[in-house]
């Protein structure tokens, strides 16, 4: 007898299409069925009219639990997520403290264990001043390493400043330690001498202004170009984040296509919303790298279409609303991010409804490709033997913004999400056979969520 039989849905998945009955036991996924079957299950769930998704692997969040949170505790955090179909999140080590030693990345699995909705795995942050924790940070189950290719802004060199490598002999130490340990590496590539110089040249202009012409995509691609080939000859394990522009992704393309082990993330963000963003709103619309134009947006749009983009995840960042409003006229020192763990995967399901993209690149960008860049493959899609993590998307119900349930604390810094209208919404999410979303709550305790490690099928925590 199964746990679980969820009927009916149609399942969109890299293994899986069509509708079927799927059966669950253990917290796996133990049967793909007919439609309809007459398998016998302790608990059966009538899914007929819905499609069934595989849960989404979000490979960039920041859910810090600090006082630049807004009071976003992991749990509300990891609640947003699979209030959006996030059931493994990969969290960036930009917290209180750094994860920079692998003893910090053990102890902070361990407490946020107790503490998560969803599964999640952690980053390790790496940078100039500690290159021989690498092998640690991979010992203690880092999914990865982070680091900035430009130096922290005011103010927060004590945290984003200890995993930067600025100068090209850094970029060169530090691809080397990850490659050494053999860990994937995610880069923030903006190049640091230009944003300086743009910076001092355009002091005098408003905040909008001075946001967008101090880090144009020119410093992203000179950043991630210099880094990739330095990165090439070292054969490090590259993954270039929140990339913002088509000829980044173009220039990585050219360079993987060679040879370079990379691999290409953009942010939902970038394809959903544009400049006009900042400047309507300002600094409540602030990401580092910017919001480019109309015309650059559709060009991403279009990357993502033609696979050169490989991942799409959140970046998820929220912040406490008197910083965002206190900070407002300053572009620098603006916190710079959005709350849009829950917002994904309905961004990216519209541009399915108008016909940019179709659902399989959903999936295979948020679900199948991070699951298999990074390790985790237990995850990332619908087939036997893997976890039972799914989403269940209703694709006829449009809801506006402002009916979402939602989790996340501060929305309200960014009411430029509000316009949204999805053409879908999330009706279940389940993580290890568990619905833990039922489309408008909570199902289950903080410490439901498992802290999983990279590594072969069946491992975990």
């Amino acid at each position: 007898m199964y746990d679980l039989v969820l009927r009916g849905a149609r399942v969109v998945s890299e293994s899986t299409q069509g509708a079927c009955d799927l059966a669950v036991k253990d917290g796996v996924v133990a049967a793909v069925l007919p439609r309809g079957s007459a398998a016998v299950a302790r608990s059966n769930v009538d899914l007929d009219g819905l499609t069934l998704l595989p849960g989404v692997v979000d490979a960039h969040v920041h859910l810090r639990g600090s006082p630049r949170d807004a009071g976003e505790s992991f749990a509300i955090g990891s609640a947003a997520a699979v209030a959006g179909g996030v059931t493994t999140v990969l969290e960036m080590p930009v917290t209180d403290p750094m994860v920079l030693t692998g003893s910090l990345l053990h102890e902070r699995g361990n407490r946020l264990s107790t503490q998560s909705i969803g599964d999640f795995a952690l980053y390790g942050g790496l940078g100039i001043g500690n290159l021989h924790e690498a092998a640690d940070l991979k010992g203690a189950g880092a999914v990865g390493v982070k680091t900035f290719l430009h130096r922290a802004a005011p103010g927060r060199e004590g945290t984003l400043g200890t995993i930067t490598a600025v100068t090209a002999d850094q970029m060169l130490r530090v691809l080397e330690a990850s490659a050494s340990a053999g860990l994937v590496h995610a880069i923030h590539a903006e190049d640091d001498d230009l944003i300086n110089f743009l910076q001092a040249r355009h002091g005098e202009s408003d905040p909008a202004s001075f946001h967008l012409d101090s880090r144009p995509a020119l410093a992203e691609q000179v950043s991630a170009v210099r880094a990739a080939i330095i990165g090439m000859a070292v054969d490090a394990k590259m993954h270039f984040v929140h990339v913002s522009s088509a000829l980044t992704v173009d220039l990585l393309s050219f360079l993987a296509e060679r040879g370079a082990d990379l691999s290409v993330e953009t942010a939902p963000h970038y394809v959903r919303f544009t400049s006009d963003q900042v400047t309507d709103f300002g600094m409540r619309a602030r990401c580092n790298p910017p919001l480019r134009s109309s015309q650059a947006r559709a060009e991403l749009v279009r990357r993502l279409e033609n696979g050169a983009i490989d991942i799409v995840a959140s970046d998820h960042c929220s912040y406490p609303v008197d910083d965002v409003s206190r900070l407002a006229a300053d572009p620098v020192r603006a916190p710079a991010g959005f709350p849009g763990i829950q917002y994904m995967l309905p961004s990216l399901l519209n541009l399915v409804s108008e016909g940019s993209l179709t659902l399989n690149q959903v999936v295979r960008a948020t679900s199948f490709a991070p699951a298999q860049r990074f390790s985790l493959p237990q995850k990332g899609d619908v087939a036997v033997g893997m976890d039972a993590d799914f989403v269940v998307v209703d694709l006829d119900e449009p809801t506006p913004f402002a009916d979402l349930p939602h989790q996340s604390a501060a929305v309200e810094n960014v009411p430029f999400f509000a316009t949204e209208v999805y053409s879908s919404r999330v009706a279940q999410t389940w993580v290890r056979g568990t619905c833990v979303f039922d489309g408008s709550s909570i199902r289950v305790e903080p410490g439901y969520g498992r802290w999983i490690k990279p590594g072969p099928r069946g491992g975990g925590a």
